[in-house]
């Protein structure tokens, strides 16, 4: 048996999205996990974020498959309807439904490219950015891929906060709360950010706020078909760290 299913890929600010319809997704060969294959195939990384979803009626049902923790859910939401009505997928009307592991969003057309900045306040020496608690430190260490093993000797959480930031010369690095690093952009960090610093992520992507709006274009990456044998030995996929 050879299992087919169709995706595409996007990418905002270099947060990466593979969607799929989530039916293709519901059987395969015997043994096989067909969500996590879509995100740990071949050219997979821990960073893909695999959604999958159905359309009812005038209801969107979405899931969103992660490795890595699920950052900016708002933001990919939006870039889910976005794709779906530019591939003819989805009618344009004033406002969608969309169910995303039990929680509903009516996401409004007219605001489906930005989002409002999350509300910022002071915390003692740490700041609360919409439901998230963050923390600021300055670093001498040069805030690029190149110095990335250095990066993760010396720099992580700081095990208190849902995010932990570090600033050097104008680019930003977040860890999360489990010590990992979120290259692109997170909504929260830079609604706190945006007001007296540079908001370039480590990834290099530079975010453009406006109006009390954070502004996320999206990027058509490829189209993909993968093809699943019932013979392959990597049943769950692997991952490219």
């Amino acid at each position: 048996m050879i299992k087919v299913i169709d995706s595409y890929d996007v990418h905002v600010h270099g947060q990466l999205m593979r969607i799929v319809q989530s039916d293709q997704l519901d059987y395969g060969p015997d043994g096989f996990d067909m969500r996590q294959l879509m995100a740990r195939e071949p050219r997979g990384s821990k960073y893909v974020n695999v959604m999958g979803y159905h359309l009812s009626g005038d209801t969107i049902h979405t899931y969103i498959d992660s490795f890595s923790g699920v950052h900016n859910q708002a933001t990919m939401l939006k870039t889910l309807v976005r794709t779906l009505i530019d591939r003819g997928r989805l009618p344009e009307r004033a406002s969608y439904s969309v169910i995303c592991d039990g929680r509903t969003f009516d996401l409004k057309h007219s605001q489906l490219a930005y989002t409002p900045l999350a509300e910022v306040a002071e915390a003692g020496n740490s700041f609360r950015s919409g439901d998230k608690t963050i923390t600021l430190l300055e670093t001498d260490i040069t805030l690029e891929i190149d110095r990335l093993a250095e990066i993760k000797e010396t720099l992580g959480s700081d095990g208190q906060h849902d995010y932990t930031v570090y600033l050097n010369r104008g680019r930003h690095l977040v860890f999360d709360a489990e010590g990992d690093i979120v290259a692109h952009p997170v909504h929260e960090v830079i609604s706190l950010l945006h007001c007296s610093h540079e908001t370039t992520a480590f990834n290099g992507a530079a975010v453009e706020v406006a109006g009390g709006m954070y502004h996320h274009p999206y990027f058509f990456i490829s189209n993909s078909q993968f093809y699943i044998d019932e013979t392959d030995i990597y049943t769950r996929g692997f991952v490219i760290k």
